[in-house]
């Protein structure tokens, strides 16, 4: 039994096939043998015909793989033969090289301590498949199917290739997390609405491309808006937010009342900013409309009205009704009530009741600004998206009580201010008598006038302290040196 190479071909070629010898015919072995087998050498070529033998020994001393070959015809073992061919002629050449070289088999070490069968251990958790989403589908899965929060979204309104997703919290005035929360998208009622969850989170699926005002609405609360940049195929982060309730202190205000003045008041409100009490003062004869949600006007002769601020304490900033202009200054924001439009009116232009002349809204001047300048003035229309200007008002110190009057310095002059000044911004002698029941000579306040109930804000813009020096100055120290210029 070997191994032998042959050639069957009609002419000379390089040695090509591995074949097992076994009881060949001797036409087949040609003229090499068993006993005698020929002798080749790595880079001849076998004559027709030619077989070489490698016996038994050196093929299992060479690890040379055994190919099986059954008895068969002449024509299958040729078959067979030509099947080998690449294996063979390189094993063959190492051998007779003197590549490969005959060793004993050297002792194998023991084997290593068998390990525990693992096969009936619990196998380990695999983790789920995740296969990708786009953003359009994750959109979809706020607002369609069961269970959804994402409610009246209109069939084929959120578009595939503009859908994003809003995201954003929702708190309270003490920082707790405020559920169901109503969301809705000014101008875009075919998105529907959402509310938040129990952890004050929620997500909502509109189309991006451009500026979103995002309202906020509870039962209880006041409302509020938020704007955001939404692009397509994203994600958009609206800021935290906080809802405040209105001002629990409310006054009740009789329009047909022979009173020269009537009073209405909020609480006292005090934060590290300092301590203050919104004020209104509402003159006899003033007449109040408002408007219902069917569009009809409806004049009202009694009304319950609260005062509320916004800009309180830590969480001012977020519980703001809407973004401020960039150009104006946090400072002080409150909210106009009355009862009887929260509970059968609406806002129209950001106004829920008209009064026929102005009430005067009045504050402690608890941030300390100096007498006789203006209280920049504006209120938010909740329909434009906008804060509109109005009426500056003026900043006051009341100097002295005289025959139940207040003296009123309202020009900064520590002096008091003659009638015709007074009346240039409709002080009236009933008004000044209301402040000296109301307050003590030395007291600064606000003082503006209000022509309708709304949601106000007192603002002052930014501008550089007074003894700032501009950045491009010429350099300290050395008067010769060039001017500072900016890169």
């Amino acid at each position: 039994m070997g191994l032998a190479l042959r050639n069957d071909s009609p002419g000379p070629v390089a040695a090509r096939s591995l074949v097992r010898f076994d009881d060949l015919p001797a036409d087949i072995v040609g003229p090499g043998s068993v006993d005698e087998p020929a002798v080749w050498q790595p880079g001849r070529t076998l004559p027709q015909r030619l077989a070489v033998f490698i016996p038994d020994a050196m093929q299992e001393a060479s690890d040379v793989p055994v190919i099986p070959c059954a008895r068969s015809s002449p024509m299958m073992r040729q078959t067979w033969i030509l099947g080998a061919a690449a294996l063979g002629a390189v094993v063959v050449a190492a051998v007779v090289a003197g590549i490969i070289s005959f060793r004993p088999t050297p002792e194998q070490p023991p084997p290593p301590e068998a390990k525990p069968d693992l096969a009936d251990a619990p196998a380990a958790p695999r983790p789920p498949v995740m296969s990708p989403v786009s953003l359009a589908e994750s959109a979809k899965r706020l607002y369609a199917g069961k269970d959804v929060r994402q409610n009246g979204v209109l069939e084929g309104a959120i578009d595939e290739v503009r859908a994003a997703i809003l995201h954003g919290v929702v708190r309270s005035r003490d920082g707790g997390p405020l559920a169901d929360v109503k969301l809705s998208v000014r101008d875009h009622p075919e998105f529907g609405a959402t509310v938040s969850r129990g952890d004050g989170g929620f997500e909502m699926a509109v189309n991006g491309g451009g500026q979103l005002c995002i309202r906020y609405e509870k039962d209880g609360y006041l409302p509020l808006f938020r704007s955001a940049n939404v692009p397509w195929q994203d994600h958009a982060w609206l800021p935290d937010v906080v809802l405040i309730t209105a001002d629990p202190h409310v006054t009740p205000i009789d329009l047909k009342a022979p009173t020269p003045i009537q009073v209405a008041r909020g609480d006292v409100v005090k934060d590290p900013d300092g301590e203050r009490q919104a004020t209104l003062l509402i003159p006899q004869g003033t007449r109040a409309e408002m408007t219902r949600p069917d569009g009809a006007k409806q004049e009202l002769t009694s009304l319950a009205v609260r005062l509320t601020e916004y800009s309180v304490g830590g969480r001012g900033v977020a519980a703001m009704p809407a973004p401020l202009p960039p150009s104006s200054g946090y400072t002080y924001c409150f909210e106009l009530t009355a009862d009887e439009v929260t509970r059968g009116g609406v806002k129209v232009n950001g106004r829920d009741l008209l009064l026929s002349k102005p009430a005067v809204f009045y504050l402690d001047n608890f941030l300390k600004f100096p007498p006789g300048i203006s209280v920049p003035t504006g209120y938010y229309d909740n329909h434009a998206a906008a804060w509109v200007a109005s009426t500056s008002g003026r900043v006051i110190k009341i100097l002295a009580v005289r025959n139940g009057l207040a003296d009123l310095d309202v020009e900064g002059q520590d002096q008091p201010s003659d009638a015709a000044v007074l009346g240039k911004l409709g002080i009236t002698e009933a008004e000044r008598r209301q402040l000296a029941s109301l307050y003590k000579p030395g007291h600064s306040l606000w003082r503006v006038e209000v022509p309708h109930f709304s949601t106000w804000d007192c603002n002052w813009g930014f501008r550089p302290p007074s003894d700032a020096e501009d950045p491009n100055s010429e350099t300290e120290g050395d008067p010769d040196a060039p001017p500072c210029m900016c890169p």
